[in-house]
C-alpha cells in the first residue's frame, strides 16, 4: 500500500518545540545547537527536538556510537573553522550538518527574500512539502520551487 501524504497546517508547529511563525529563524538556531551538544545524548535530544524537520539527521544520530560522535565533533570543529573536514565526513554526517528539509527552507528563504518561517509556511501552503510516514517529504512541486 503506498504511503499516504498529508497536507500540513500553517503556521507549521511541531510538538517538539519548533514553531515556525512567519518571521522564525530555523536553520541558525539548529546550527548553533549542534555545536553546543557536547555529548551524544545531548546531540540526540537536540536533533529530536526538531522532529520531522530533521528526520534524516535523526537517522544519522540514531546509529551513532561514541567513536563516531568524537569523529563528528572533530569534523564539526574543523568545518566551523572554515577547514573542509573531507568528503568522507560529508558523506557520513552531511544530513546532520544540514538536513534536507532545512536546506530547502534556507534556499527558498534566500531566493524569496523572506524569513525561513515564511518560506516553510508557504512551502506547506503550496504543497511543496507534505507529511508522509511521520516525516516531511519535499514533493516534486517543492523541488521545482527550489
Amino acid at each position: 500500500m503506498p504511503a499516504r501524504s498529508e497536507r500540513i497546517a500553517v503556521p507549521y508547529i511541531h510538538p517538539g518545540g519548533v514553531e515556525a511563525d512567519y518571521k522564525a529563524d530555523i536553520a541558525r538556531p539548529y546550527a548553533e545547537g549542534l555545536a553546543s551538544a557536547s555529548t551524544l545524548a545531548r546531540l540526540r535530544a537536540f536533533v529530536a527536538r526538531y522532529g520531522e524537520l530533521t528526520a534524516d539527521a535523526q537517522a544519522v544520530v540514531a546509529g551513532m556510537e561514541q567513536p563516531a560522535f568524537r569523529e563528528w565533533r572533530a569534523g564539526l570543529q574543523q568545518e566551523r573553522a572554515n577547514v573542509f573536514a573531507g568528503h568522507a565526513f560529508n558523506e557520513r554526517y552531511g544530513a546532520l550538518l544540514m538536513p534536507k528539509v532545512l536546506m530547502a527552507i534556507t534556499l527558498l528563504a534566500a531566493r524569496w527574500g523572506v524569513p525561513e518561517g515564511a518560506a516553510l509556511n508557504r512551502l506547506c501552503q503550496l504543497g511543496g512539502v507534505v507529511r508522509r510516514d511521520g516525516r516531511l517529504v519535499i514533493t516534486p512541486a517543492g523541488r521545482r520551487m527550489i
